[in-house]
């Protein structure tokens, strides 16, 4: 099993994006934080992101999870980069929403949801617990 996380952490890190010391928001009192790439982009080490995904993390207990806009997703808990990291990022208040290529995210005082397209997606409960679905 550790084998497995930290293999998935790796595919995870080399997707961030090169400068990894910013986030596109994070939900209120900085529960959990969430970063887009594009098709296209440069990711670590230069190489080209073949599909969108999106990526959120708890910073509290460096749960991640990620998402293509076709629905593979990955998470795992206990990711050393993920646990503790606050980069700037603007907040989503409770109630509002954020949409970017495919993906659509909303915020509420229970926690973040985050959809595709395809309705694939997942729940990140505020301080703790999550739902993939």
């Amino acid at each position: 099993m550790r084998t497995a996380v930290c293999g998935v952490g790796a595919v995870i890190l080399l997707a961030l994006p090169a400068s990894a010391q910013s986030a596109v928001f994070k939900t209120p009192q900085r529960a959990a934080y969430c970063d887009f790439q594009a098709k296209g982009t440069l990711g670590e080490g230069g190489a080209p992101i073949k599909a969108s995904n999106l990526l959120c993390w708890t910073p509290n207990d460096g749960f991640f999870v990620t998402m293509d806009r076709t629905g593979s997703a990955r998470h795992a808990y206990g990711e050393e980069f993920f646990q503790g990291s606050t980069p700037p990022a603007a907040t989503l208040p409770f109630g509002r929403g954020w949409r970017l290529g495919g993906f659509r995210c909303v915020s509420r005082s229970s926690g973040l949801t985050c959809t595709n397209a395809s309705g694939h997606g997942w729940w990140l409960g505020r301080f703790r617990g999550y739902r993939m679905f």
